[in-house]
């Protein structure tokens, strides 16, 4: 878990990163760090929401371990269209 700083139309949003894997890539879960939904993931037992973003990426995506980058952004995209809240990404990209 990490804690970033991301600029946006001169609105400032502190991310708390969650790094987890699926399909043998890496990724990172962003949750905003002022949301009252971080104490709950944070009192989790370890790997448990790591399983459960690999978990959400498997149950509702079209990522498969043969997905390009391209392809894997654009999914990515999709799925956090309308996020208020926490996102997906991948890792260093």
């Amino acid at each position: 878990m990490s804690t970033t700083l991301e600029a946006t139309a001169a609105v400032k949003v502190e991310w708390v990163i969650f790094p987890f894997t699926y399909e043998g890539r890496s990724y990172n879960s962003k949750v905003k760090a002022n949301t009252r939904k971080l104490a709950a993931i944070q009192s989790l037992p370890a790997g448990v929401f790591d399983t459960m973003n690999a978990g959400a990426l498997r149950d509702i995506s079209t990522i498969t371990a043969s997905s390009t980058v391209e392809e894997i952004k654009a999914e990515l995209e999709r799925l956090n269209a309308g996020a208020s809240w926490a996102v997906l990404e991948l890792a260093g990209e």
